[in-house]
């Protein structure tokens, strides 16, 4: 009788943890407003003088990025820049609704060359805003390119309490692009161009056009370090926490599909809906060109995510560059200019 009574309470125990354990991360992980304030231009100040004076060793594996000078330096001084642009009126605020009535925010900047004929979206990766792609905006407006920088759904000064991981910030992106042709002029070619989060929202987005011929198409595409499945990417972090073993494993399952229940109730959508990859397998990316960068020592959304989004999508209309060295949203810091020139190489032959 015993063989049975301890492996069932243990069993028990164990779901009960991780359904615990599941309510807790998401709580923390997912309502993304509730836990984080607004990072003022003296607090990005002071990381930037901290980050000048650290040794910039690596920590864990899902924070190597963080604390890499080669992209954090520069990044935090362009966001800083921004703030203060911002600040002075220098850089256009404006608001859109989305279709769940959410108000969206997102920051305006033109060229010196007029009429405007290239025009970009830049959309940012989890718990950063549109000051995130601050140094995006500054590569494309210094070659004569209108930006239109966005803060998703829950981030920055947009409305909304829940992070959708792409999957709901791909329904906002239409709306964007028409507020890019308000802007910019009907005739201009759009770009639109995501870094992580931005970047699986951009592959979603390119997805449902190939499905829904009524939504407006980029001329471009750019995904810089998207994940190819939400789910398996909270699974391959959970394991990075946890541990590998066969247990461990199983944890980490219970958890994350946990999670994916709540999100289910509370976000309107399983992880499993967040996937790229598949949704390009099913539907194609309707002849859109598309970009698709990642540093090949990304220990957030490791490289094979890359190669399976590679071999989802169309090759026909696919440009795969992989970054030697480079982690987590290191593409652009490690090789600038292969980075931008492989953009306008591309806008080029449109």
């Amino acid at each position: 009788m015993l063989y049975i009574i301890i492996p069932a309470f243990f069993i028990a125990g164990a779901a009960l943890f991780s359904i615990t354990a599941a309510a807790f991360i998401y709580s923390t992980v997912f309502f993304v407003k509730k836990h984080r304030k607004k990072t003022s231009i003296e607090e990005i100040a002071q990381k930037l003088d901290t980050l000048k004076k650290s040794p910039g060793k690596r920590t864990t594996p899902l924070s190597m990025h963080l604390h890499d000078k080669t992209i954090m330096i520069p990044m935090l001084q362009a966001k800083l820049n921004w703030h203060k642009a911002v600040s002075a009126g220098t850089v256009k605020q404006i608001t859109i609704t989305n279709t769940v009535g959410q108000k969206l925010t997102g920051y305006i900047r033109y060229p010196s060359v007029q009429p405007v004929k290239y025009a970009v979206v830049l959309i940012h990766g989890y718990t950063d805003s549109a000051s995130g792609t601050a140094f995006l905006s500054d590569a494309y407006i210094e070659r004569g390119i209108a930006t239109l920088s966005i803060d998703c759904r829950a981030h920055g000064n947009s409305q909304g309490e829940i992070t959708g991981m792409g999957y709901t910030d791909a329904s906002d992106l239409h709306l964007w692009i028409y507020e890019c042709q308000e802007q910019f002029g009907k005739s201009c070619s759009i770009i639109i161009h995501g870094i992580s989060m931005g970047a699986a929202t951009v592959l979603l987005y390119i997805s449902r056009c190939a499905e829904y011929q009524s939504l407006p198409k980029p001329q471009i595409a750019v995904s810089d370090c998207s994940f190819s499945d939400l789910f398996q990417l909270l699974l391959y972090q959970s394991k990075n926490v946890i541990g590998k073993h066969m247990l461990q494993k199983a944890i980490s399952l219970c958890i994350v599909s946990s999670m994916s229940l709540i999100n289910a109730v509370c976000g309107g959508f399983f992880f499993r809906k967040s996937a790229p990859a598949s949704a390009l397998r099913r539907t194609g990316q309707a002849d859109i060109p598309l970009i698709l960068f990642h540093g090949t020592q990304d220990t957030m959304i490791p490289f094979s995510m890359a190669q399976e989004l590679y071999q989802s999508a169309d090759k026909d209309h696919t440009l795969f560059i992989s970054v030697p060295n480079a982690p987590h949203i290191g593409s652009y810091f490690y090789k600038p200019d292969l980075y931008m020139n492989t953009i306008m190489d591309k806008l080029k032959e449109i």
